[in-house]
């Protein structure tokens, strides 16, 4: 009867023990497959943000291979430009070259000082008018009055491809009337483009006062300079550390 209990006691044991192994290993694959779906997780995230890497890559390779490509056209178009004889008819000086004339034509920047300044030396001069005042209605936005501007530096002045820029101004001139005519004809023969939106003229044949507002433009100048861009993985917003490690990371 004693050796029947003791028996039923180690049955009892063994099963105990087998339970609690079977309860180790269930753990421990369980474990085991959680460790593995996180590996594969980030396994999947690393090859993801490695394509995307790559594709950047192949990205600016193939900006540089389109501008390297552009290179022989743009030289052969600048050596024919510098040899165009109604550019070269147009310079203000014999040593300038046609590229002054390009400038003088269409402007860098808003130089509302310049425009001012070539007005009264260049265009009106030999006509016979007198200058009385000079002013700039807008300059992009911006206020100006004489020889002084303001102007909003929080906007961009140069992209990729820039667009002309309106600069409008205003100045009145008296004179008799075929001054003021050959001061109209001056103002249209000038290589830069001035559009008159408005002219008034008051007074006598002897003794005219003519008023323009015209517009004129320029383009902002191009900044072409080599940068870097962070490449951060997906859902990952860029901040100062994490955009410096990715930046690392997109080198390797």
């Amino acid at each position: 009867m004693e050796n029947k209990t003791l028996t039923g006691v180690r049955k009892r044991q063994k099963i105990d023990q087998t339970n609690k192994q079977m309860m180790l290993w269930v753990a421990g694959a369980a474990a085991a497959v959680t460790i593995c779906a996180m590996l594969a997780i980030n396994l999947i995230g690393q090859i993801k943000y490695q394509a995307k890497i790559i594709s950047k890559k192949s990205e600016t390779s193939e900006t540089l291979k389109t501008s390297l490509d552009a290179v022989t056209a743009l030289t052969k178009n600048i050596n024919t430009l510098q040899t165009d004889q109604n550019l070269l008819a147009l310079r203000a000086d014999t040593d300038d070259t046609a590229f002054n004339v390009v400038i003088d034509a269409l402007p860098t920047e808003d130089d509302a000082t310049a425009l001012g300044s070539s007005i009264q030396e260049k265009v009106l001069a030999g006509s016979g008018v007198s200058l009385e005042s000079f002013e700039y209605a807008t300059i992009n936005g911006a206020t100006a009055t004489g020889n002084t501007a303001t102007t909003d530096t929080t906007k961009s002045t140069s992209s990729i491809r820039p667009e002309a820029q309106a600069i409008t101004f205003r100045f009145k001139i008296t004179g008799s009337y075929d001054s003021i005519k050959a001061a109209l004809i001056n103002i249209e023969k000038t290589i830069r483009p001035i559009i008159i939106q408005n002219l008034d003229i008051d007074g006598t044949v002897d003794e005219l006062t003519a008023t323009v507002s015209a517009t004129t433009y320029y383009v902002p100048r191009v900044h072409y300079a080599v940068g870097e861009e962070s490449v951060l993985p997906d859902g990952v917003k860029a901040t100062t550390e994490n955009a410096s490690s990715a930046s690392e990371g997109s080198k390797k």
